[in-house]
């Protein structure tokens, strides 16, 4: 008798009996290989492209206890869902990390593909979907649905509680700092980005888009210094901890863009000291726009900062009078009591192919101690800092005379200073404030850029401040915990040092390059990754540039024909 067609009521029925878990397919080569061998039939074959990826990334997950914390995002507000929790919250983790940016092709490259869908215990509703709604009202069919549409996953998980996302990622960061992903001194970097947006967007409390304007340069590709103009920007900023050693975020908050820097500086570096283990936060390095001396006041505290300093602080143009004066002094052969002179050789390689040179300059920085900076107290001084006795408080200085990574020396009043509440007694503690500085652009080419560019963080769910937050600590989020998997899965620290490493984009060609010729062969509730060329021998065929390999050799090789098993094998089983 023909089987009877599901109705929604079975299908939920399914799902509802499936629970909350995600139900990953189990990798098991050798009964694969002899389900081939024994049975010459198995449910599927699959290119083989992103499926193992997955698989092992979600089984990463599942080992650090991520999993289950995905699924407390579940509002719990939907009446007799069929579909899992941890369905729609897996696919959208598979579309951050491929870097899909929009919704339709989510659902012609995940929802659509059978081997994906397997992941979730969906592979078979992907032809025909897991109910009919909508069906009556289309005029022209898809060949293939998709288990589920990418609207029914924006509609469903831009509902998540936003408290319990914020701290989901810090539970996140904090077991990747138990677990030793971090270095044991984090030196880390805080700066902010925005999320630009339009005004378009539906916002929490109903009102208009924050909006700021901002002095930018026309995107002229053939004049890139055309005069800046000032633009109009919609949207949300994004605070950023991050460390630079690992590639991965620390903390992070998110708020509308017309908030200033200065507003979440002390608590970001107080989560991220809470997300690390005790003692490891050892410095934290901001942008000039941080600069706010009750602010760091506070931070001081917690991790000593590092800050380049305005032009226009005393501090700032005290501090390079001084320097220039005692490198003076030092460049005549005189004593220098009242400052550290640091200096580091620095190659510099120009040209290329017969034309390239290499030669060495001289990095040039001097320290300044116990300089005077009025606003650097616990309160504003006021009117108390004209007092004869008003005590003002002390940071250092790290001048930056001559970079060779820089080009030609700026001039006397553009000197970079760094300011710092950190020794500097040493020539390593001068030139350890000026590594602090310069190692600040990591977080612009390895944090901000990429999370724009490789995960796409502009690509929201939906144009509303709701999936925005979500979009961007998921993000994040996953930006730390990939970087932890890579780490894991490239545990040979000679990859990182010949730079193959270098960026979410070129791990995903690698990836694809390492399995272009292999094939997934689904059976039940296993799958196998084999060579295709394996495969066909397994199936029977001859082929000329594997003549050496039989159907023996690759069952031994797969652990399902013991080395010394006498028994005839041949393409075809033994009765």
């Amino acid at each position: 008798m023909p089987q009877r067609k599901l109705t929604d009521a079975d299908i939920a029925g399914r799902a509802s009996r499936r629970g909350g878990a995600l139900h990953v397919c189990q990798r098991n080569d050798a009964a694969v290989v002899r389900a081939i061998y024994e049975t010459k039939t198995v449910d599927d074959v699959e290119a083989l492209d992103k499926v193992t990826f997955f698989d092992q990334f979600f089984a990463f997950l599942r080992n650090l206890n991520v999993l289950p914390l995905l699924e407390q995002l579940d509002p719990g507000n939907r009446v007799r869902a069929s579909i899992s929790w941890m369905a729609l919250m897996g696919t959208y983790v598979m579309r951050i990390v491929l870097g899909i940016p929009s919704i339709p092709q989510m659902e012609g490259l995940i929802l659509t593909d059978p081997a994906l869908m397997t992941l979730f215990g969906l592979a078979g509703f992907v032809e025909r979907g897991v109910t009919r709604r909508g069906v009556s009202r289309a005029h022209q069919l898809p060949e293939v649905r998709g288990a589920f549409s990418g609207e029914v996953i924006a509609d469903t998980l831009v509902k998540a509680p936003l408290m319990a996302l914020a701290r989901i990622f810090n539970t996140v960061i904090r077991i990747l700092a138990e677990a030793g992903f971090f270095p044991k001194r984090v030196h880390a970097i805080v700066d902010c980005t925005d999320r630009e947006a339009t005004p378009k967007y539906r916002t929490l409390d109903g009102g208009p888009v924050a909006s700021v304007t901002r002095h930018k340069r026309p995107q002229h590709s053939h004049n890139r210094h055309a005069p800046k103009v000032a633009t109009t920007v919609w949207g949300w900023k994004i605070w950023l901890m991050f460390c630079p050693a690992s590639g991965m975020p620390i903390a992070l908050y998110v708020d509308r863009i017309n908030v200033d820097d200065r507003v979440w500086m002390l608590a970001l570096v107080l989560q991220g000291k809470a997300n690390l283990r005790e003692g490891q936060l050892a410095s934290v390095s901001f942008d000039r726009g941080f600069w706010d001396g009750q602010e760091l006041y506070m931070v001081a505290p917690h991790a000593p900062f590092f800050i380049p300093g305005r032009s226009d602080l005393d501090i700032t143009q005290e501090a390079r009078r001084m320097a220039l004066a005692a490198y003076t002094r030092h460049q005549q052969g005189l004593p220098v009591s009242d400052a550290v002179i640091a200096k580091r050789p620095v190659r510099i390689v120009t040209g290329r192919g017969k034309n390239r040179r290499e030669y060495e300059k001289e990095l040039i920085v001097v320290g300044i101690a116990d300089l005077d900076c009025d606003t650097y107290a616990q309160q504003a001084p006021g009117s108390r800092a004209n007092s004869k006795s008003f005590m003002a408080g002390k940071l250092n200085a790290a001048v930056v005379l001559q970079d060779p990574e820089y080009g030609k020396a700026p001039a006397e009043d553009r000197y970079l200073t760094i300011l710092t509440c950190a020794a500097m007694k040493t020539p390593a503690d001068v030139l350890f404030a000026y590594d602090r500085f310069d190692s600040r652009g990591i977080i612009e080419n390895s944090g901000n850029k990429q999370a724009k560019q490789a995960w796409k963080l502009g690509a929201a769910l939906e144009k509303s401040e709701a999936a925005v937050y979500l979009h961007t600590f998921m993000v994040f989020m996953l930006m730390a915990l990939m970087a932890a998997f890579r780490a894991r899965q490239l545990a040979d620290d000679q990859a990182a040092a010949q730079g193959k490493e270098t960026g979410m984009e070129r791990y995903r060609r690698d990836v694809e390059r390492a399995n272009r010729d292999k094939v997934l062969v689904r059976d039940g509730n296993h799958y196998a990754v084999l060579w295709a060329w394996e495969f066909a021998v397994l199936g029977g065929l001859r082929l000329r540039d594997h003549a050496s390999e039989d159907v023996a050799a690759i069952l031994k090789r797969y652990g399902v024909l013991a080395d010394d098993q006498n028994a005839s094998v041949s393409g075809n089983p033994s009765p």
